[in-house]
């Protein structure tokens, strides 16, 4: 299948023709909300998310998904144009972020949530789960650190995101549990949660 990298290119469509041209393979392009419940489904299975409603956030390269569901019954997913590279590409081309910045672009993606904000505060739940590279990575800084032990707070985002903004260049940033390639996206993932 394919996700938010090939919806999104210009090209997109070619490139499925001529992976199919060459390989013989017809790859299915997934829409965003297609993604998003494959994702849920996929975590419900490896993970007890418990009886109750669970929101999951899958943050990708180019889009993240937010899906609420409870057991197996998946009720809202929506998926926004707002992944690692996407967002570093639309706040923080000179990847680097003061403050003032990371507080407009945050401004930014709280208001392309809204549509859907409300809804998902309607069903009442307690946690959320998260499915990518980004959370895993920030998720191993907030437990190496003595954060926490892995779990994510709105206390321990705002201590990452002080960090980041303080540190100038996204890639100065003094996380050794991350990888240099995922000193260059962290800040637009970490923007999304």
């Amino acid at each position: 299948v394919a996700t938010s990298a090939v919806r999104e290119a210009a090209n997109g469509d070619e490139f499925l023709d001529q992976v199919r041209a060459l390989t013989g393979v017809e790859v299915r392009k997934l829409t965003g909300n297609e993604e998003g419940a494959l994702v849920f489904r996929a975590v419900r299975h490896a993970v007890d998310l418990g009886r109750g409603w669970t929101v999951l956030v899958d943050i990708g390269g180019g889009s993240t998904e937010f899906v609420i569901g409870r057991g197996f019954e998946i009720v809202e997913r929506e998926s926004l144009q707002m992944g690692c590279f996407a967002n570093i590409q639309r706040f923080f081309p000179e990847r680097a972020a003061d403050a003032k910045q990371w507080q407009h672009a945050k401004t930014r993606l709280v208001a392309d949530m809204q549509p859907f904000a409300q809804t998902f505060k309607d069903f009442g739940w307690k946690e959320a789960y998260g499915a990518s590279g980004t959370i895993r990575a920030l998720s191993e800084i907030a437990a190496a650190r003595g954060l926490s032990d892995g779990t994510l707070d709105l206390k321990i985002l705002q201590t990452l995101r002080r960090e980041l903004t303080t540190a100038g260049r996204f890639s100065a940033i003094r996380w050794p549990q991350i990888s240099a390639s995922r000193k260059k996206s962290i800040a637009g993932g970490l923007l999304a949660l």
